[in-house]
């Protein structure tokens, strides 16, 4: 059985669509910020730390990125300790 890295990409979107319903982008994002959520109610990682964590090219790029799902800035979402 292939692995999802080698299957061609266009069929690992359709199979994720049909699984999840929704794109592989959303399905990721979610994903992503799920554990951006985690990490910032659990640990005392600063936004350096979580951005290399999670792979991000760099710092100011997660927070936007953050801030553009999430409707408020990391700081202020540590703050109000929304779950």
């Amino acid at each position: 059985m292939p692995t999802a890295y080698e299957l061609p990409p266009n069929y690992l979107a359709m199979i994720v669509r049909q699984v999840c319903k929704e794109t592989l982008k959303d399905t990721i994002n979610r994903q992503v910020l799920s554990e951006m959520k985690y990490i910032i109610r659990n640990t005392l990682m600063t936004a350096k730390q979580m951005a290399l964590h999670l792979h991000f090219p760099d710092t100011p790029y997660m927070c936007r990125y953050f801030k553009k799902h999430i409707g408020v800035a990391i700081s202020e979402y540590r703050k109000s300790g929304k779950i």
